[in-house]
């Protein structure tokens, strides 16, 4: 088999969770936690497909991207979903992008997606509102928005609760080509209805702002923002009028406020760092910036990947990074080439500049599409940078404690015992320590792996278990200590599965 990239497989999970989304099985219940004992394969014995996708099969595959694998040989989830979708048909919508998923690890051409098969009778009369959305859903892919319209209308009429039925219909209303602003009104009320049965879901709260703005009412949408906002205490509309005021109604002091409480409100949010890195940017506020675009590109879900890593390797070259500047730039053109987007020629000549920079310096980059699997370039990249500027900001902002710098910079010097113990005696007097040096534990288990160093490896592993089972424990509501707790979990797993592997 091939090698597989973690950026590829990134991909085709994206679109799983697309489509998972779409037809509205992401917000699926989570089992209960004795489900996840002795779950069978695909969860059969203890939990709905749906259900194993959503709390078990996508966090599995975050992990190893995040680890930058080894992934499986190959995978046949698609094969289970094409079984589950006989009597589902919201199952079977998901099986071209499972189906995609698995022919990344076979090394099959990927077949273009299709629509999902006519839902069985059935099927329909168990659940005609999530079966006429998936039809809608269907529909829309295919360009037929009045009958995708018609079908979201049918799903909202036969269940108002149904999700995602309400804001797929303000949804395909946006997207009709010749839309009208009395079209976005109408939009806008689907929104609005959307976000009264869940006021915490993100895309509803986006949607209805910029139907709002659509329909010649930026006023109202700022308002309606903002009163979101103070009755959510969510990241959404936070998140939103931080965007409006970069981009619509240019205030940057407005629009940092927002945005550094759309981070507070959901630090792991990729939208909302990098909305916030280029307000940064924009101020002069480099190193600050860089940060966040760090954390934007860590968190895998920002909406412009390659202008992050862009404009991060435009301030490693102003601060005289070279070799990291030019990896952020190819990194850039990669991902925008795949998304055929219109700033290539830009993101190549950049490459072509630095590494020209770099070749009259003495220094011989390695060929393009291979620098991120050399080690050597990577190691020589990452000693390029700052130990202090590698480890981005806490949760709260603040720059990284004197204690953790100095347990990241035993980390990139391979003293992995004295970072262990280093750790260890900060959160003797500030646990806290251990909540924001996860990330710190982690890259330092991953670099002790790679080094032959199992003991010190699984003891790091160990550090991001304590990390986030602290994290968890100070969670200040019942929806967020159910995530941190999904967060303990994983790294849980991940701790088990490293000690079989390691023989430990």
């Amino acid at each position: 088999m091939a090698t597989v990239e973690p950026e590829a497989v990134h991909e085709k999970l994206d679109a799983v969770v697309r489509a998972m989304k779409a037809s509205g099985l992401w917000d699926v219940a989570r089992p209960a936690d004795k489900a996840f004992v002795d779950m069978g394969a695909f969860g059969t014995r203890s939990m709905a497909f749906a259900q194993w996708l959503r709390w078990v099969f996508v966090p599995n595959v975050e992990s190893l991207i995040s680890a930058g694998g080894p992934f499986p040989r190959s995978s046949q989830v698609s094969v289970q979903a094409a079984r589950e979708g006989d009597t589902d048909p919201l199952i079977a919508a998901l099986c071209p992008s499972l189906r995609s998923f698995d022919q990344l690890f076979s090394g099959e051409t990927p077949t273009p997606p299709a629509a999902p098969p006519p839902a069985s009778p059935a099927a329909e009369a168990r659940d005609p509102a999530r079966t006429a959305l998936a039809r809608a859903e269907a529909l829309l892919a295919e360009r037929r928005f009045a009958e995708a319209f018609d079908e979201a209308q049918r799903a909202v009429a036969e269940d108002a609760s149904c999700p995602n039925a309400e804001n797929f219909a303000g949804w395909v209303l946006m997207q009709t080509p010749g839309r009208t602003p009395a079209d976005a009104a109408r939009a806008a009320g689907h929104f609005r209805r959307a976000h009264a049965q869940d006021p915490y879901a993100k895309p509803a709260v986006a949607n209805l702002g910029d139907a709002l703005l659509a329909a010649g009412s930026p006023a109202e949408a700022v308002a309606e923002m903002s009163r979101i906002a103070e009755a959510t205490r969510g990241a959404s509309a936070d998140n939103w009028l931080g965007w409006y005021f970069t981009q619509k109604e240019p205030d940057l002091e407005r629009a940092r406020t927002h945005l550094v409480r759309a981070v507070a409100r959901a630090p792991g949010w990729g939208v909302c760092r990098l909305n916030h890195a280029w307000v940064l940017d924009q101020r002069g506020e480099w190193d600050a910036a860089y940060a966040e675009y760090t954390a934007a590109i860590d968190a895998g879900d920002a909406h412009d990947l390659a202008f992050a890593h862009a404009r991060r390797g435009f301030i490693q070259e102003q601060k005289g990074w070279l070799k990291n500047a030019l990896r952020s730039l190819r990194c850039a053109k990669r991902i925008e080439k795949k998304n055929e987007g219109n700033r290539l020629a830009e993101y190549t000549e950049a490459t072509t500049r630095l590494d020209a920079a770099l070749r009259a310096a003495g220094v011989s980059p390695p060929k393009e599409r291979t620098d991120d699997q050399n080690r050597g370039w990577a190691r020589e990249c990452e000693l390029e940078l700052p130990v202090e500027l590698t480890l981005g900001r806490t949760e709260s902002g603040a720059p990284m404690p004197a204690e953790l710098v100095e347990v990241a910079r035993k980390v990139r010097e391979g003293r992995f015992d004295e970072a262990v113990q280093a750790l260890r005696e900060a959160a003797k007097h500030d646990l806290g320590m251990l909540v924001d040096g996860r990330g710190i534990a982690r890259r330092g288990a991953d670099a002790a792996r790679a080094a032959g160093r199992r003991r010190e490896a699984l003891e790091l592993m160990q550090l991001v278990c304590d990390g986030h089972r602290i994290n968890a424990s100070w969670a200040t509501s019942g929806a967020e200590g159910l995530g941190r707790m999904h967060d303990v979990e994983q790294a849980r797993a991940e701790l088990a599965r490293w000690q079989r592997e390691l023989g430990y």
